[in-house]
């Protein structure tokens, strides 16, 4: 087996804005010279490449060797500091990685919790529907997958089983983090009404009436910049004190989808409300810093003798420009807080930490 202190960084790949036949020779180009050291690799499509997804995996086999891909398709990619979003997009890396720490996941039954030790990163598909907590391993991390193509996964071979991924034995050096970029506004307030991903009441009174008077009515009166700026954090029956307010210092945070002062209602990003709720205001600058505090503490739980070899990120296809603003370029503030660490990302549909499905969020892994 090959020393740990000796394996290389992950090999990069890109391309965008071209058929996929043409991305597809422009990142094995880029690849050119893989070592047989290489046996793991990630492939990422940007629709509308995801509809050859079997192909383009039938063409990175045999060109590279490598038998291992896990992968999935969105709506836009993050490749070494470049973000790729337009007509396409097909983003790779490789990585040496020995075969007894990896377990490919095919299906709902290898991600539940308990299904194994260790950390996974795990697809689910854009049309999943389940609960916010629970259900997966507490080692996860991914997310939700925002492409308009069915079956855009990849484990192994292309993945129709719905969930799919891959599990990190216990000693992989492998830490995580999650980024939303808010800040609370206000306290916890009591839900009195909601039906699935409505909030309906607050306190007894109509949501969107006790929101308004939370968020000022200059921002109230557009709607639209409500659901822009504003995350509501919801926080269930097992995370609340004796009295009732939640003891946990942040709660869940879900995305505003519709913000309605005629009926009162709210809409979130999510299939259940919890018993309680409190505002967080999407803030560019809040983000920014969270972003570099991120990067810092997961490459600081590498050394230098062994650093981290590849990041792997999802983020929500609603952060970018919508959070950080035009002209501003997330993956640029993502690969500057990494320094030289590789980085391969996602644009998801909701994300995974930690076993649980948020939104708005941004999920960060550094695998050693």
């Amino acid at each position: 087996m090959t020393p740990r202190a000796s394996l290389p960084t992950a090999r990069l790949a890109c391309a965008s804005g071209r058929p996929w036949v043409d991305l597809l020779r422009l990142c094995l180009a880029q690849l050119d010279g893989l070592t047989d050291a290489d046996d793991l690799g990630f492939v990422f499509m940007g629709d509308p490449v995801t509809d050859h997804a079997d192909t383009i995996l039938d063409q990175l086999v045999a060109a590279t060797g490598i038998g291992r891909w896990v992968g999935a398709g969105g709506v836009g990619l993050f490749c070494g500091g470049r973000e790729l979003e337009q007509g396409g997009a097909l983003a790779v890396a490789t990585l040496s990685m020995p075969e007894r720490r990896l377990h490919l996941v095919q299906g709902e039954k290898a991600a539940r919790r308990g299904a194994g030790d260790g950390r996974a990163i795990l697809h689910l598909p854009c049309d999943h529907v389940t609960s916010a907590t629970g259900r997966w391993d507490l080692g996860s991390i991914g997310g939700r997958l925002s492409s308009g193509f069915d079956a855009a996964q990849i484990a192994g071979g292309r993945c129709h089983a719905g969930v799919s991924g891959i599990r990190f034995e216990a000693d992989t050096p492998f830490v995580a983090g999650l980024m939303h970029g808010t800040r609370p506004l206000g306290g916890w307030r009591p839900v009195t009404s909601s039906l699935g991903g409505r909030l309906l009441e607050i306190e007894g009174r109509p949501a969107a009436a006790v929101v308004a008077e939370e968020i000022g009515e200059v921002l109230a009166r557009q709607p639209s910049l409500v659901c822009r700026r504003i995350l509501i954090e919801v926080a269930g029956a097992g995370e609340t004190g004796p009295e009732g307010p939640p003891t946990v210092e942040r709660g869940r945070p879900v995305l505003v989808e519709g913000f309605d002062r005629a009926s009162g209602e709210i809409l979130c990003a999510t299939e259940r409300i919890g018993r309680w709720v409190r505002l967080a205001l999407r803030d560019a600058t809040t983000a920014a810093a969270e972003m570099q505090e991120v990067g810092a503490r997961l490459r600081g739980s590498f050394t230098r003798a062994m650093p981290p070899r590849l990041a792997i990120y999802h983020a929500c296809r609603r952060r970018g420009p919508e959070l950080f603003g035009s002209g501003v370029s997330e993956a640029a503030l993502l690969q500057a807080a990494l320094g030289p660490v590789p980085c391969i990302g996602l644009r998801t549909e909701g994300e995974l930490y930690e076993g649980a499905l948020t939104s708005g969020a941004g999920v960060l892994a550094l695998i050693g």
